[in-house]
């Protein structure tokens, strides 16, 4: 957890696939053990980023 949580403080604009590829062995561990915990870390990545660009604008 220690790994992935400075990876986001080092990179606060990264995103889910950036922390997969750069911390591939906690990330595995992490989500193979304590997956809730996984989803606790990166859930401000997902506050900061659109998942799906909008098609429409308003």
């Amino acid at each position: 957890m220690d790994a992935i949580s400075a990876y986001i403080a080092e990179h606060p604009t990264c995103s889910r696939a950036d922390i997969h590829r750069e911390c591939k062995a906690a990330v595995s561990w992490i989500r193979a053990n304590d997956p809730e915990l996984f989803s606790l870390a990166v859930e401000s990545i997902d506050d900061q980023q659109s998942r799906q660009l909008q098609l429409i604008p308003n």
